[in-house]
């Protein structure tokens, strides 16, 4: 074991701070959780500096033998740079040097990889998950946002570092003159935007028993309660569930007719429901998607959950140590 690498992960996101320990055999051996830092830009990189530091010393691990910091942004990241464009649910973060300030301002002295969370979230499932050994992949992360993950032939794709952005697509005609908030993806079946229209239902006068799980109160509503509902069989939830697994099962078809991937893989807080919206999903696919494709096509739930991303910010270090697994 003495020959073993590590290197030490960090998944940011709009509310916890995750620090992993990771071995170049994928192995998660140490954790630390953190509420994110609010104040201001410079509190959150401190933050990062610190749990690094904290997580690299608790883990036991010599030092000489965790190789370099990978870190996971929600936003527009030039990865060349370690440079954040922009990650709008992180306070201040907007051209962010962020490679820049770990290593002069904060004192970390190991490489250092920065990515997007999409990004490190289909290396993790390509390397680990539920799309190993395939090359050609796209990893969904449907939960407060919705985004895109590519791999083309093994190797992330960015375009102009925005590639992914399919929160953005639009799904007919009668969506092109409304606001981003009512047209597009993202304001159909993100987590949040199920919510919204099933409380939007109820105040239409729908019946539910979801009122009873919240204690009469529409706005404590959650997707989270709209699955669970749907599993009991409400008759609301389960109509919000299919409507938002039939924007799913067309904005994937699409995917896949212009991308032809291998594997398709399903995350975040709302692909996780994948036995409420997978079967409807995979309908559509087989119904519309480009027929080769759509008879070749893997469509998966995520395996690794809410680790991915965190396991694909450490494989950017390896990847870059040529770390064969």
């Amino acid at each position: 074991m003495s020959d073993v690498s590590y290197a030490t992960s960090i998944d940011i996101g709009a509310t916890k701070v995750l620090c992993a320990l990771v071995s170049a055999k994928g192995e998660i051996i140490f954790t630390k959780r953190e509420p994110t830092a609010r104040k201001d830009a410079r509190s959150l990189v401190s933050q990062v500096a610190s749990l690094i530091r904290n997580v690299d010393s608790l883990s036991g691990i010599d030092e000489y033998r965790i190789k370099g910091v990978g870190i996971a942004v929600p936003g527009i990241v030039d990865s060349s740079n370690g440079f954040v464009v922009w990650a709008p649910n992180l306070v201040g973060w907007r051209d962010l040097p962020l490679r820049k300030l770990l290593r002069k301002d904060f004192g970390i002295k190991k490489p250092i990889f920065v990515d997007d969370d999409r990004v490190a979230s289909v290396l993790g499932e390509q390397w680990l998950g539920a799309a190993r050994g395939s090359r050609n992949v796209v990893y969904i992360i449907i939960g407060t946002g919705i985004g895109a993950g590519i791999l083309i032939d093994g190797k992330p794709y960015k375009g102009n570092m925005v590639a992914g952005a399919i929160g953005w697509m639009l799904l007919g005609e009668e969506f092109m003159y409304q606001t981003y908030d009512k047209g597009c993806l993202e304001s159909l079946a993100s987590g949040p935007n199920i919510a919204l229209r099933t409380i939007e239902a109820l105040r239409k006068g729908a019946e539910t028993n979801m009122l009873a799980m919240v204690n009469g109160k529409a706005d404590r509503i959650t997707s989270e309660i709209v699955f669970e509902a749907a599993r009991k069989g409400d008759k609301l939830a389960l109509d919000i569930v299919k409507k938002t697994a039939r924007c799913l099962g067309i904005a994937v078809s699409n995917i896949l007719s212009i991308l032809g991937p291998d594997v398709v893989v399903l995350g975040g807080g709302v692909g996780e429901a994948s036995d409420l919206i997978l079967d409807d999903i995979k309908h559509i696919v087989n119904s519309y998607t480009q027929p080769y494709t759509a008879k070749t096509v893997k469509i998966v739930p995520s395996a690794l959950g809410g680790n991915a991303s965190a396991l694909g910010a450490a494989k950017l270090v390896f990847n870059d140590l040529k770390t064969i697994f």
